[in-house]
């Protein structure tokens, strides 16, 4: 009975011990997984193109063996990133948190923000709707860009004060667990989470940029050149601080006093330019100066029109 009793004491410490050490390794697994997620996919930071079509880039990073993780524990791996229109021609549309995704059979993954557009960069599936397109390749990671392009149309200062919000996107799914889709604001310390290409280039050409080539950047013609359409258009720009809504500069043929001087424009406000009583209304008030004048000939004879130019900065909060 003596031994009896020893053995099945021995049993059940080789048992607890047993459950113990299976115990220890779940919850380490587990804690690998969730480490897994935190670091596969990284923000690295806002670059601009330095040749060919002007062009902001939105790096991101995957850690490859984070990435080995998640799929060595039964998990399909999707990464993407969206790219949003912030403010564009007086208009606030997105900011970085509206940028979410939904799965679509078709394109892998798809946001429904306004102005604003999704990609798949890596799937386990190895599904075609994956671009698979890296700007850095190696053993231990992918990194990619998420690029709005320029092209010549849109190199104005009207574009190149519109500003865009970035975000990175993980997707997972396994059997058994709800799919879970985590998301990286692409958010920096000194530009923040909406930019636009004026205020990059014009960060790395004021000298406030010092890292990685940044006596390059100083002279880059392209930066340069950027930056001199903006100041030419908008000569009293403020990067980051937004200008008042005035009326100023009424031409000759226009008595002075026709148009309150630097007065603040709101929503739906009829202003009287007269020669004649003509009007305007202001039925969205943008940021900018207004100048207003009317058409003569050479008869000094009035032309029946109004025009009206807003010199507008509306994407600089």
């Amino acid at each position: 009975m003596k031994n009896l009793k020893t053995r099945l004491s021995l049993l059940l410490v080789l048992v607890f011990a047993f459950a113990f050490a299976f115990g220890f390794q779940s919850m380490a697994a587990g804690d690998a997984v969730e480490d897994a997620k935190a670091s596969v996919l990284t923000y690295e930071g806002m670059l601009a193109r330095t040749t060919g079509d002007s062009g902001l880039r939105s790096m991101f990073r995957i850690d490859r063996a984070a990435l080995a993780t998640l799929e060595g524990a039964g998990y399909t791996v999707e990464i993407g990133a969206t790219m949003g229109t912030s403010y564009f021609d007086g208009t606030k549309y997105n900011e970085v948190s509206d940028l979410t995704v939904t799965a679509d059979a078709e394109k892998g993954y798809v946001t429904t923000a306004e102005k604003a557009e999704a990609v798949v960069v890596y799937s386990s599936t190895g599904a075609d709707y994956a671009t698979n397109k890296y700007a850095v390749l190696n053993a231990n990671e992918y990194k990619f860009a998420y690029t709005t392009i320029f092209s010549e149309t849109y190199e104005t200062a009207e574009y190149y004060t519109a500003e865009f919000c970035y975000r990175g996107f993980l997707a997972l799914s396994k059997k058994g667990e709800a799919p879970q889709i985590i998301y990286v604001d692409a958010d920096g310390e000194a530009l923040g989470n909406s930019i636009s290409l004026y205020e990059i280039v014009d960060h790395f050409v004021s000298g406030d940029y010092t890292g990685d080539k940044a006596e390059e950047f100083l002279e880059n013609p392209k930066f340069l050149g950027i930056v001199e359409t903006v100041k030419t258009e908008y000569p009293d720009i403020v990067p980051g601080v937004p200008p008042v809504p005035t009326v100023k500069n009424v031409y000759e043929y226009f008595p002075k006093d026709s148009v309150s001087a630097d007065k603040l424009l709101t929503d739906g406000e009829t202003l009287l330019v007269n020669q004649t009583a003509h009007t305007f209304t202001v039925n969205v008030a943008k940021a900018g100066v207004y100048g207003v004048k009317l058409k003569y000939n050479s008869k000094n004879q009035r032309v029946g029109y109004l025009m009206l130019k807003n010199n507008t900065v509306p994407n600089v909060k």
